[in-house]
């Protein structure tokens, strides 16, 4: 009797070890904390009870290893909201590390020490109990120095993925064959258990080569996607500045005009052609309202706003704004250009989607508030919003143009909120969105 608890022990600490591998890589579901992790304790459990039942029923060691494995996949995918890559690879590394930790415990004192193949397999025993603890303290020592190191996600396709999860599974079946044929020529001598033993060895050494391969494959391909954003993302700021540029000449040519046009109105006064003159006047006021200007005392903000204005109006968009600007803005001028930018043109696409120019609007309000500069923007919209599992906006867009760079806007803009120590809030509604962005203001 005391050799089933000994085992159920074991097994319950594998568990415990594939529990704290999971909850350090992966993120947990949305539910209470407390709550979740009942359920997952519950769930393992029941694994538990079920591999003991197995074992205890002799069903073969090949097909005990599998169902387990599988059963942890079920797990990740149950408690985890993860992509399914990550849900599907850690349960196959843990089973890789338990086979590991396995063969080693059994390799040691059967082929190396020389103990009875009996003796290391069956319980209860000494030389059994000795060998079951160093599988767990190898097994532990392989998932905490694991957890240990930072793994960076790395870009890879869809099918690359398909062929890791692929052969990584067949690795543990072809490994787990071979361990059962190993231990079953324990008995003998000679240059099969050799062959056995190297073919181990090497289908693990040219699996882990394959896959370190792959992962610097992978980190490339992600080195040169993030070159590309950066890229990209410097090709969005410089449409900003140019725009910037455009609205700076458009403010000296109205400078210029206002002083031809005050020179006409002052000779068709004197020349007492009043009714010409007020016509003249009209055609003005008609000009600079297609020409409208901000004017809030800083430059990049006036010209970046007003260049906004006039795409919003053009596409018979309705667009207020209150703007209450401190005497030093917390960011230099290309992250306000960059930021307010990328907010007005959201707003501005998403108002674009609407058939009713009638009810396309975009209120902005920027002013400090409590030492912080709240800069908030709400718009109309047809409440088509794309959540990912993580509960971040992922882009509407429906063409194919550049469509590697979609969402880059967003995330322009809260890397800059977040660079400057700010926060950001969504509202999104049925028929309207609202982000409001708070970010520290030195003190003044």
């Amino acid at each position: 009797m005391l050799h089933i608890f000994w085992e159920y022990f074991i097994i319950i600490l594998e568990s415990i070890l594939f529990f704290i591998l999971l909850n350090n890589k992966l993120t947990k579901k949305d539910y209470a904390t407390k709550s979740i992790y009942l359920c997952q304790c519950i769930f393992l459990l029941l694994i538990s009870i079920i591999e003991l039942v197995a074992n205890h029923n002799n069903i073969g060691t090949f097909y005990l290893v599998i169902g387990i494995l599988f059963s942890h996949i079920i797990y990740s995918l149950i408690f985890f909201e993860d992509n399914i890559f990550s849900k599907f690879t850690w349960p196959v590394v843990y089973s890789i590390l338990a086979i590991i930790a396995d063969s080693t415990s059994l390799f040691i004192p059967i082929y190396i020490l020389h103990y009875p193949k009996e003796e290391v397999l069956s319980l209860p025993g000494i030389v059994r109990v000795i060998f079951t603890l160093l599988y767990i303290l190898m097994l532990s020592a392989f998932v905490f120095t694991l957890i240990s190191i930072e793994i960076k996600n790395i870009c890879l396709s869809g099918l690359q993925k398909i062929i890791i999860v692929t052969i990584s599974l067949i690795c543990i079946m072809i490994e787990q064959m071979n361990l059962i044929a190993i231990i079953n020529l324990a008995t003998n001598t000679g240059l099969s258990i050799s062959i056995n033993i190297s073919i181990f060895f090497l289908v693990f050494f040219l699996y882990f080569c394959l896959m370190f391969y792959i992962y610097n494959l992978g980190m490339e391909k992600e080195k040169n996607e993030q070159l590309m954003t950066e890229s990209f993302i410097s090709k969005m700021n410089r449409i900003q500045y140019e725009q910037i540029i455009s609205s700076t000449e458009a403010l000296r040519g109205i400078k210029h005009d206002i002083s031809n046009h005050l020179e006409t109105l002052s000779l068709l006064i004197k020349s007492k052609e009043y009714e010409k003159a007020t016509e003249y006047l009209n055609r003005i006021f008609s000009e600079l309202s297609l020409n409208h200007m901000v004017s809030t005392g800083n430059v990049p903000v006036d010209c970046i706003i007003s260049n906004k204005y006039a795409l919003a109006n053009n596409s018979g968009i309705t667009f207020d704004y209150t703007i209450h600007l401190p005497k030093k803005l917390p960011l230099d001028d290309v992250a306000i250009c960059s930021l307010l930018g990328n907010i007005i043109d959201n707003a501005i696409e998403s108002c674009e989607k609407i058939s009713s120019s009638k009810k396309r609007y975009i209120s902005l309000t920027i002013r400090p508030f409590n030492n912080m500069l709240l800069i908030n923007i709400a718009n109309s919209s047809i409440g088509d919003y794309k959540l990912s599992k993580s509960g971040n906006f992922l882009t509407t867009k429906q063409n194919n143009t550049d469509s590697s760079y979609h969402g880059i806007g967003m995330k322009q803009i809260c890397r800059i909120v977040k660079e400057n120590d700010g926060f950001i809030r969504f509202s999104p509604e049925s028929d309207s969105f609202t982000l409001e962005i708070m970010i520290p203001l030195e003190n003044q």
